[in-house]
Formats: C-alpha cells, structure tokens, sequence
C-alpha cells in the first residue's frame, strides 16, 4: 500500500497536480516515520533486555540503556508532534 501511495505522489508531481513544497512534505513525513519505526524497534529491543536481566551491566550498560529509552522516547514525542502538524 505504502508503494502505491509513493507512486501515486510521483505521478502527481509528474503531471503537476501538487508542487514540489508538497511532494518533500510527504517525504520528510514518510522518513520521519521510518526513523520512529526504527527508535520504537530499538527501545523494544532495549526494554527486553533490562526486563529479562539479560543485559550485561558490568559497565553500567543498564544506566546508559535506561537514558537511551527515556531519550528515545522524547524523541519519538517530538515525531510524532511534527506528524500531527502535517495532517
């Protein structure tokens, strides 16, 4: 569906129905997507691992993964923020 929705904006941009400014706001939202996609996998990941106790805290990993989730998760607010701003 996603494929088809890119293909469609290409079309679009070919024959003129939106213009440029509107074609990057589609992309900077579709990215900015991928990259929440993305942040969401790896604190998943991170969150398993300290719940499960199998991460390695010998170097105070636990500590820094701990900020990582709590970072992520701001960043993934402020995503967010910016794609309800485009709808």
């Amino acid at each position: 569906m996603k494929a088809i929705s890119v293909i469609k904006l290409f079309n679009a941009r070919l024959t003129g129905l939106i213009s440029v400014s509107e074609l990057k706001n589609a992309v900077a939202v579709t990215a900015a997507r991928s990259v929440m996609a993305f942040r969401v996998l790896t604190m998943a990941v991170d969150l398993c691992r300290l719940t499960t106790r199998t991460m390695n805290v010998n170097a105070g990993h636990e500590r820094t993964s701990k900020a990582r989730i709590i970072h992520q998760i701001q960043l993934i607010r402020g995503i967010t923020r910016f794609l309800y701003f485009f709808r």
